[in-house]
């Protein structure tokens, strides 16, 4: 649980620089984590909290982070009209 948390209060810089420059980032990185997440979480033998805990943490914060820089958002940006 305590990687868990420290995990998390490091990726908060880079979920926050994702969400307000996503083109600073590169996409197909976090594809291939989010990959590696999802194979990490089948290759668990054990079923048990300690063994699947970090791996869905992981598997969370990759999914959340290819979902900010793959989905389109409304621009902020108002165009002007003519």
């Amino acid at each position: 649980v305590l990687s868990i948390l420290g995990d998390a209060a490091a990726a908060l810089p880079t979920v926050r620089k994702a969400w307000l420059a996503p083109e600073t980032e590169d996409r197909p990185a976090y594809v291939l984590a989010l990959i590696g997440m999802i194979l990490g979480i089948l290759s668990v033998r054990e079923m048990t909290f300690s063994s699947y805990a970090f791996n869905v943490y992981l598997l969370i914060v990759s999914g959340a982070l290819v979902t900010i820089l793959y989905l389109p958002r409304a621009s902020s940006h108002i165009e002007p009209t003519a």
